[in-house]
């Protein structure tokens, strides 16, 4: 693995610009999403296992995939598909080819909890949106255009 060129200081003005929104935004009073995460008893795994599922294509993945994509560990993914699973957020299933390898799919009361986070999450992004002036607005959308950001799963 190579290191990573030094940062220039204008990368790190503008990593140090986007720690400070993100830390404002986990800090609002109003992150709603936030206390949606605790009163469902998730850790950050989980939810990051649930949203994936939730857009995830095939609609079947194994654990070792699940792992693969959120970056973690497959006992610590284990631990947080486990936990999903007795949650009823997650179904967990045999491979038919390979009784070896167990498949996880979104439930609908999973589909259900990752629609719930997204939409706090969203409605405190336009919050905050909302309390910058026009012109703020606008550079702000002009450079996220530029970002490509449009994803297939909401």
């Amino acid at each position: 693995m190579q290191a990573s060129p030094p940062a220039t200081a204008r990368e790190t003005r503008l990593g140090q610009q986007l720690f400070e929104l993100f830390r404002r935004l986990t800090l609002d009073p109003e992150a709603d999403h936030l206390r949606a995460v605790e009163e469902l008893d998730l850790t950050l795994s989980q939810v990051r296992a649930i949203h994936m599922l939730a857009c995830s294509d095939p609609e079947q993945l194994s654990g070792g995939r699940i792992a693969e994509r959120l970056g973690i560990s497959p006992a610590a993914t284990s631990r947080a598909l486990d936990a999903l699973v007795n949650k009823g957020f997650v179904a967990r299933t045999e491979s038919p080819e390979d009784r070896r390898v167990r498949l996880f799919a979104i439930t609908v009361a999973g589909r259900a909890a990752a629609a719930r986070l997204t939409a706090l999450k969203r409605a405190q992004l336009e919050r905050f949106v909302a309390g910058l002036e026009p012109t703020q607005r606008e550079t702000l959308s002009r450079a996220l255009a530029e970002l490509d950001l449009d994803g297939a799963c909401s």
